[in-house]
């Protein structure tokens, strides 16, 4: 895999963390935005990258269930943070979860096979 999970962890909540501070500054503070942000991606990514493939092998399946979960769980616990109405953190989960799966699927697919990996010699 070209990201490790801590690497997926810190590129999730970098991407997520931007489209927050840009669709809730209206409604919370920037610290209590990140420290959502923060809370959000630690209780899920683990569920994503180690729950759901070992439950559903299929990697389409469970990347697809995976994705609904998190826009789930994610937009439930924005909405009891930020006192959002469902739809609207329903719309702020989707755009943060759409910007970390497009950045990392670039990532991945654009840029890592283009950057050479120096061999070890082992």
């Amino acid at each position: 895999m070209i990201l490790d999970f801590w690497g997926a962890l810190v590129l999730t909540v970098f991407s997520e963390l931007i489209v927050y501070c840009i669709l809730l500054r209206k409604e919370s503070s920037c610290t209590l935005i990140i420290s959502a942000g923060v809370l959000v991606n630690i209780l899920t990514l683990p569920i994503v990258w180690y729950v759901f493939p070992w439950v559903i092998p299929n990697y389409w399946l469970s990347l697809a269930l995976s994705e609904l979960f998190v826009l789930f769980l994610e937009s439930v616990m924005l909405a009891g943070i930020f006192m959002l109405q469902f739809k609207r953190a329903v719309l702020v989960s989707l755009c943060a979860n759409a910007a970390s799966f497009l950045l990392g699927l670039f990532i991945t697919y654009l840029i890592a096979p283009a950057v050479p990996i120096p061999s070890l010699g082992f």
